[in-house]
Protein backbone atom coordinates (compact mmCIF):
# COMPACT_ATOMS: atom_id res chain seq x y z
CA UNK A 1 0.00 0.00 0.00
CA UNK A 2 3.11 2.48 0.35
CA UNK A 3 2.79 3.57 -3.49
CA UNK A 4 -0.88 4.28 -2.99
CA UNK A 5 0.34 6.67 -0.47
CA UNK A 6 3.34 7.60 -2.36
CA UNK A 7 1.08 8.32 -4.58
CA UNK A 8 -1.72 9.97 -2.82
CA UNK A 9 -3.90 7.84 -3.65
CA UNK A 10 -4.18 6.98 0.13
CA UNK A 11 -4.22 10.10 2.46
CA UNK A 12 -3.66 8.74 5.74
CA UNK A 13 -1.98 12.17 7.25
CA UNK A 14 -5.07 12.88 9.38
CA UNK A 15 -5.48 9.25 10.66
CA UNK A 16 -4.12 9.01 14.00
CA UNK A 17 -0.44 6.90 13.88
CA UNK A 18 -1.59 4.48 16.50
CA UNK A 19 -4.26 3.45 13.50
CA UNK A 20 -1.81 3.15 10.92
CA UNK A 21 0.67 1.20 12.95
CA UNK A 22 -0.56 -2.02 12.78
CA UNK A 23 -1.04 -2.45 8.89
CA UNK A 24 2.93 -1.89 8.76
CA UNK A 25 5.32 -4.84 8.64
CA UNK A 26 8.44 -4.75 8.46
CA UNK A 27 8.56 -1.44 7.64
CA UNK A 28 6.33 -1.67 4.88
CA UNK A 29 2.29 -1.07 4.88
CA UNK A 30 0.13 -4.09 4.04
CA UNK A 31 -3.29 -2.46 5.49
CA UNK A 32 -5.42 0.18 7.24
CA UNK A 33 -7.73 -0.63 9.83
CA UNK A 34 -10.86 0.81 8.42
CA UNK A 35 -12.43 1.57 11.95
CA UNK A 36 -11.89 0.74 15.66
CA UNK A 37 -14.85 -1.22 16.66
CA UNK A 38 -14.19 -4.46 14.84
CA UNK A 39 -11.79 -6.91 16.43
CA UNK A 40 -9.42 -9.12 14.50
CA UNK A 41 -7.51 -12.26 15.62
CA UNK A 42 -4.57 -14.48 14.36
CA UNK A 43 -3.37 -17.57 15.50
CA UNK A 44 -1.27 -20.55 14.96
CA UNK A 45 -3.75 -23.74 14.85
CA UNK A 46 -0.33 -25.79 15.90
CA UNK A 47 0.78 -24.01 18.70
CA UNK A 48 -2.68 -24.66 19.95
CA UNK A 49 -2.85 -28.04 19.49
CA UNK A 50 0.73 -28.54 21.38
CA UNK A 51 -0.40 -27.06 24.23
CA UNK A 52 -3.84 -29.22 24.74
CA UNK A 53 -6.00 -26.47 24.01
CA UNK A 54 -9.11 -27.19 21.60
CA UNK A 55 -9.95 -25.04 19.03
CA UNK A 56 -13.37 -24.55 19.36
CA UNK A 57 -15.72 -23.18 16.48
CA UNK A 58 -18.62 -21.64 15.58
CA UNK A 59 -20.87 -22.23 12.76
Amino acid sequence: MDDFVKNNVINPKDVAPNYIKPGIVNGKLYGINLGVNALGLVYDPEIFKQAGIPILRFP
